[in-house]
Parts: structure tokens; C-alpha cells; sequence
């Protein structure tokens, strides 16, 4: 079926980068992956000399908006040396997915009339890639491998346990949704990919993880209505809600997630905001926020200048006592470059997401909008989703940007 499209150089790229996305540990360099040099390579392929005025106008607003940011910030004093980098390295990672990424899908699937085909391509090579992630979760639970987990909850090749649920969160949409794939390896991987996810997800011990997963599962059941996938997840559901904590020993690197797990139903009970928010870091996350809405209010010059992307954590830490970024994306994009910069992010999101239902049909439109709203969903609780593993399942919808009412 794909032996003719993979000799294209575009289609041979969208497998290289589909292959590459998940795979965040496979670092050149600094935070620098394979994926990066794949999209440099993209983009030498299909540079173009043809300019989209509007598109130009929307770059120079938002690298405007975080010049003016950067400055507020050094007027501030809150600007050191060694966030510059980390500024320079955010700003990187938004122009590479608010500007590069949409016009290399755009060049990658809707150049020609093989759309459909293109989609079908990237998304099999990206669960194909992920389904081996998911594999070596299962290696590295079972052998409770120490570099894969922080304080005792898991955190895959990601580094981080909130940051793994999520991508674990994305890519359970197309396992769901190709649960009915024409092709038998790929139902296969899918099938086996959701139990193997959920074990993975359950022992992140990420509460946001488990609010979104819920959240995707109810989407899922309610609009497909595939009995075989609910009375599969009902099983694996059952079995991880019956297992017996007590048998895990204290020293046990999953003993945190699997106890954070045990503990969700006790937290949503709850009617006592205090208890709640002693879980975890959520009173930490809570303040940070709480300041940040406080900042807006005392310095409203933040909603037009901001004070550029490397130094929000210090501003935190100067309110709250508390070293961290704003768990809360669109208000740590408002807080970093100001007003200006956050409606161009939200501008591009939005544009994408109407054009969803009049280009895609079917199974296709409702898993692009599951997608696309987990996306910007998840933004609510990581500042981060600039990160290739993240919007790898949303490549293909980000080209629609680009697609005209007289696309073919």
C-alpha cells in the first residue's frame, strides 16, 4: 500500500519524523533531538521562496512581543545570565511550532491529493514508534530501572512524571481510535498499546493524567460506542483498581504512583479545599497561579510588555518563596511575552480548529478533535507543550493553517 508513497522524499520524512517525535532521549546535544535535525532537513527540502504576508505579520508580532519582553524583564532586574539561554532555547521551540511546523505539514500532506494516505502514513509510523516507548516502560517498571523514575513515580524517557502522563494521555487517542484499523499490526499495537499505557499512566502517579485520561476515555466510549474497546478497558480498568497495595515494598520505586493512584478517589470525595491542595505539589502549583493572576493585577504593563520566557520562574520565587514555572501555559505565555504574543499562539490554534470539520470526516474529524482539544487542554497543566513528543500527534492537523477553501 505505501511501497510507491515512501519514495517520495516528503513521505520519507513524514515516517523519519513520525519515527523520531516520541523518542525525547535521543538528544545530539543540549535539549537538541533527532527530530530537530530531521525538521532542519524538512525544512532545506522544501524551502520556498513564496511568502504568506499574513503569516510574516503574525512572526513579526510574536518575535516583537518577546523582544519587548526581554527588555521589560532586564528593566526589571529579573533577567541573569544563565536564563538567557533557557529564553533563547523557548523562543527557538515556539517559532519551530507556531511558524516551521505548520508550514512543513502543510508542504509534507496537503501538496497533493494523497492527504488521506499522507495522515494514515505518519500516524501508523508515530504509534509504531510509541508502542516500542510503551515496551520499554513495561521493561523499565518491572526492573524498577532508577533513571526512569522521580521520587518514586515514573517518568519514561521524559524526565518528568506529569510530562509522561500527558504524552501518554495524546497518544491513547490513536490507540482508541485505531482499535478498527484496516491493516490487522496496526489494530494489534493499538489493542495491546492500551493496557500498556494505562499501566504506564497509573504508576506516573500524575493526578492531571488521570483527570485527562478519564476525560478521553468518556469522549471515546460516548462517541465511537465500541463495545469490544469498552469491555477491553473495563477489564484492564478493573484489574489495575483491584491490585493490592499492600504486597509492593516501601522501597519499591512505583510505590509513590501506584499510592498517588489509590489515593485519587479519597481526593475528588473530598470536600475540604485544604486537603486537597496538600496533595502533591498542587498547593505549590496553586500559588504560583494565585501570584501570577496578583502580578497581572499589580502590574498590568505584564498584559502588553511581559517579562520575557526565562524569567518567569524568578518572578514566582520572588512571590511565593517557590522556584517553578506556572503550571498553567496560556498564563505563563501572558506573564512571559504579554498580550500580543499569547493571541498570536491563540490565533493559530483557533484557525486550525475550525478548519478541522470542513476538510476531515468521520473517525478522522473526531480523533483530530480529541487531539487538537487534549492539546490545548493539557496547556492547563504544563507550561511546556512546545516539545516535539507533545504536539507529534497534532503535526498533521497543523498544515490546515495553511489549506484554503480552493484545496483540492
Amino acid at each position: 500500500m505505501y511501497s510507491s508513497v515512501l519514495k517520495d522524499k516528503a513521505t520519507l520524512l513524514i515516517v523519519l519524523l513520525a519515527l523520531s517525535a516520541p523518542l525525547f532521549n535521543l538528544r545530539i546535544v543540549a535539549s537538541i533531538t533527532i527530530f530537530d535535525i530531521f525538521t532542519l532537513l524538512a525544512c532545506a527540502i522544501f524551502l520556498s521562496r513564496t511568502i504568506n504576508y499574513k503569516t510574516v505579520l503574525l512572526l513579526c508580532l510574536f518575535v516583537t512581543s518577546v523582544l519587548v519582553s526581554e527588555w521589560s524583564g532586564l528593566l526589571a532586574d529579573l533577567t541573569s545570565g544563565e536564563k538567557k539561554f533557557d529564553s533563547l532555547n523557548i523562543l527557538f521551540r515556539y517559532l519551530i511550532l507556531l511558524f516551521v511546523m505548520p508550514y512543513l505539514s502543510y508542504k509534507l500532506f496537503y501538496s497533493d491529493s494523497r492527504v488521506d494516505m499522507k495522515i494514515d502514513l505518519f500516524y501508523n509510523s508515530l504509534i509504531s514508534s510509541f508502542f516500542c516507548v510503551l515496551v520499554f516502560n513495561i521493561y523499565a517498571i518491572y526492573f524498577q530501572l532508577e533513571d526512569y523514575f522521580l521520587f518514586q513515580r515514573f517518568c519514561s524517557i521524559y524526565e518528568n512524571p506529569n510530562t509522561a502522563a500527558l504524552v501518554l494521555n495524546l497518544m491513547s487517542i490513536l490507540f482508541l481510535f485505531n482499535t478498527r484499523h484496516p491493516i490487522f499490526l496496526m489494530r494489534l499495537f493499538s489493542y495491546v498499546s492500551i493496557p500498556l499505557t494505562l499501566v504506564s499512566l497509573v504508576v506516573t502517579g500524575s493526578y492531571s493524567g488521570y483527570i485527562i485520561q478519564s476525560i478521553i476515555l468518556s469522549i471515546f466510549l460516548i462517541k465511537t460506542a465500541n463495545f469490544k474497546v469498552v469491555i477491553f478497558i473495563g477489564f484492564v480498568v478493573a484489574a489495575l483498581i483491584s491490585f493490592d497495595l499492600s504486597d509492593i515494598d516501601e522501597e519499591s520505586q512505583v510505590l509513590r504512583g501506584l499510592s498517588r493512584f489509590a489515593g485519587l478517589v479519597t481526593i475528588i470525595s473530598s470536600d475540604d479545599d485544604a486537603s486537597i491542595r496538600k496533595f502533591g505539589s498542587a498547593d505549590e502549583r496553586m500559588k504560583s497561579i494565585e501570584s501570577s493572576l496578583e502580578e497581572l493585577v499589580t502590574n498590568p504593563s505584564y498584559l502588553f510588555s511581559g517579562i520575557g520566557f526565562g524569567n518567569v520562574e524568578a518572578l514566582v520565587e520572588s512571590n511565593t518563596g517557590y522556584r517553578t514555572s506556572i503550571h498553567l501555559s496560556y498564563l505563563q505565555l501572558m506573564i512571559s511575552i504579554g498580550g500580543f504574543g499569547t493571541i498570536v499562539y491563540l490565533f493559530i490554534f483557533l484557525r486550525i480548529f475550525g478548519k478541522i470539520k470542513r476538510y476531515f470526516v468521520g473517525n478522522l474529524a473526531i480523533q483530530s478533535i480529541l487531539l487538537l482539544l487534549t492539546y490545548l487542554f493539557s496547556g492547563i497543566f504544563v507550561p511546556h507543550t512546545y516539545m516535539s513528543f507533545y504536539f507529534a500527534p497534532i503535526f498533521p492537523l497543523l498544515g490546515l493553517y495553511g489549506v484554503n477553501r480552493n484545496h483540492g
